[in-house]
């Protein structure tokens, strides 16, 4: 389930969009999580990358 978490437009003409993905783990209730975070800094785009591979 992916949920927009803020969606702001910028003075450039483009929206910054914090988005949430949750994957339901599969042995249910009382499996551990973990939870990655990417985009904190603009021009590192490695972290971004490795959260598209987790999604496809």
């Amino acid at each position: 389930m992916e949920q927009t978490v803020v969606s702001v437009g910028l003075p450039v003409g483009e929206t910054l969009e914090i988005k949430k993905q949750r994957f339901e783990p599969v042995g249910g209730k009382g499996m551990k999580r973990i939870s990655v975070v990417t985009g904190t800094h603009g021009d590192e785009l490695e972290g971004q990358y490795v959260c598209y591979l987790l999604l496809v």
